[in-house]
């Protein structure tokens, strides 16, 4: 009995360790730079502005972690911007030219 209580404490802190570790790694991976930033800034006023035009939730339009990937991954197409996770073609086809127009503007062409 202890010796199965033993082993699903190290079971358990090696879950743990496992999932820290991934977070780490997700964190630098999802570390926005400087530029990264603006562009998030001008993303977030996009979707304040558009969803108050419509009077809903801004979260409504797209959540803070699709504008964050939409920061990092900077599409240019619609395309592109379907790759980012929580932009569907309902929100591509509504929202999409609005967004790429800000990204291209704000970073340009790569």
């Amino acid at each position: 009995m202890e010796e199965q209580a033993a082993q699903a404490r190290q079971r358990a802190a090696a879950s743990a360790k496992r999932l820290a570790s991934a977070s780490r790694r997700r964190a630098d991976e999802d570390a926005l730079s400087e530029a990264d930033e603006k562009l998030l800034a001008a993303l977030y006023a996009l979707r304040k502005r558009l969803a108050a035009k419509q009077k809903l939730p801004a979260y409504m339009v797209f959540n803070d972690s699709t504008l964050r990937q939409m920061a990092l991954k900077k599409p240019l197409s619609v395309e592109e911007l379907l790759n980012i996770p929580g932009v569907g073609e309902k929100k591509a086809a509504r929202y999409g030219q609005e967004f790429l127009s800000v990204i291209e503007e704000t970073v340009g062409t790569r």
